[in-house]
């Protein structure tokens, strides 16, 4: 399954990717799953390998773009910031405070997580986040559906109702932005926003 994968991949890919490549990035996502499944729960072990053996492989590709690494490091900056903020305040911080512990004026924030959002870095996979192919350290507890919950609880409430319009309802995000009355690209960027809230309550800088 693997193999097979790889080489659908690699026809796609650039010259430089090897189906070698990708096949080893494939096993870390193998490992990664067996590690993780039984966190998930619920869930098909077969269909919840080959998610994470391919997602793993086009991690890979995606990493070989230097603009996706770029968006990468800003990503976790952002995650960083907002666990630091949240421990120090005791509370979920503004977008204002984010900015300023990042040094940015709140303009070049949000322009920052639509950039994100763009380079496809905005995801809820909720065993992975920005790096769904590494395999998870001792130390690193795995995530549960109770700990997933309160993670969402600490959010505000715009950010519950338009992860609950994309992931409960299965809307596009067109279609949950019209519901919220906002555009397409403040939608993106407050679902941008909130996917690094959770990774900052979750621990997944």
């Amino acid at each position: 399954m693997i193999r097979r994968q790889a080489m659908i991949l690699a026809r796609k890919a650039p010259r430089s990717v090897t189906v070698s490549d990708l096949c080893a990035r494939g096993f870390a996502g193998l490992f990664a799953a067996l590690v993780s499944f039984e966190a998930v729960g619920g869930t098909d072990l077969d269909d919840y390998v080959a998610l994470r053996v391919r997602t793993a492989m086009l991690d890979h590709l995606i990493g070989l773009d230097p603009a996706v690494r770029e968006a990468r490091f800003i990503s976790r900056r952002i995650a960083r910031g907002i666990k630091s903020l949240a421990e120090m305040l005791g509370r979920a911080p503004e977008r204002t405070e984010i900015a300023a512990v990042l040094e940015m004026a709140v303009e070049d924030y949000e322009a920052a997580l639509a950039l994100i959002h763009v380079r496809g870095l905005a995801r809820i996979e909720v065993l992975g986040f920005d790096q769904p192919e590494s395999i998870r350290s001792e130390d690193e507890a795995p995530l549960s559906e109770g700990s997933l919950a309160r993670a969402i609880a600490s959010i505000d409430e715009a950010s519950r109702e338009l992860l609950g319009l994309l992931y409960q309802e299965d809307c596009k995000m067109g279609e949950a932005a019209a519901v919220m009355g906002l555009s397409e690209s403040r939608a993106s960027i407050l679902f941008t926003e909130a996917m690094h809230r959770l990774r900052a309550a979750l621990g997944r800088e």
